[in-house]
């Protein structure tokens, strides 16, 4: 993680669109290393890493598109930018700057996965997780601590995250850790499902398409 603590603009009101680009801000720093920034859509940095509030202190009036420019002009001698626009509600909230992420050394620890419950930011473990279930771009998961919203959106860039650390895709809509896998249950027309650990014992339902995959990766 960068050094020092980010930088907010506290001239800036914080409206529910800056509270949710500053919740983006956190869930990406969560498991990112590099400098980091938020911008809102008029170009104001809502909260930024110290190495980044630096470079795009400005008149605070421009477009995104012309911030994004003169960064890459400031920095086009150091590493790649990443772009990320922020959605909530279906509107842009605005855009996460930042450096590319370093190349993961060998041994790196477990990523932190990130729920979030009301207006707190919970870092779980992955073993704590046991099912990631997508409603829309929404994801859901199934923990140790309850039910949680994650942090990020779509089940595609969660399972990239934790694909190495026996997570499976067992249907377009889940993403199980197998293991917590404690049974296999068949269900109408030849069907399964995975029942996992737990006293409520929830059952996930298996793609027929994944079914051969899932069952060799069980080792049946």
């Amino acid at each position: 993680m960068s050094g020092g603590q980010p930088v907010t603009n506290g001239a800036a009101p914080v409206t529910n669109g800056a509270s949710g680009l500053q919740a983006a801000y956190l869930t990406q720093r969560a498991h990112s290393r590099v400098p980091l920034a938020a911008i809102d859509p008029a170009g104001h940095v809502v909260i930024a890493d110290p190495e980044l509030a630096d470079v795009l202190n400005g008149d605070g009036d421009e477009l995104v598109g012309m911030l994004l420019a003169r960064l890459a002009e400031a920095i086009r001698d150091g590493p790649a930018l990443t772009v990320r626009p922020v959605y909530r509600g279906g509107r842009l909230r605005g855009v996460l700057v930042g450096a590319a992420d370093p190349p993961r050394p060998e041994g790196r620890a477990l990523p932190r996965v990130v729920g979030m419950h009301g207006d707190h930011i919970l870092l779980l473990a992955p073993q704590e997780v046991r099912v990631a279930e997508a409603d829309g771009a929404t994801v859901w998961l199934l923990t140790e601590r309850g039910r949680l919203r994650c942090g990020e959106r779509g089940l595609t860039r969660l399972e990239e995250r934790l694909s190495d650390h026996g997570f499976l895709r067992v249907h377009r809509h889940y993403l199980v850790n197998l293991r917590r896998v404690r049974e296999i249950a068949p269900t109408f027309r030849g069907g399964m499902s995975l029942v996992l650990d737990g006293p409520d014992r929830p059952a996930v339902p298996v793609s027929r398409r994944r079914s051969a995959y899932v069952r060799a990766r069980l080792c049946l």
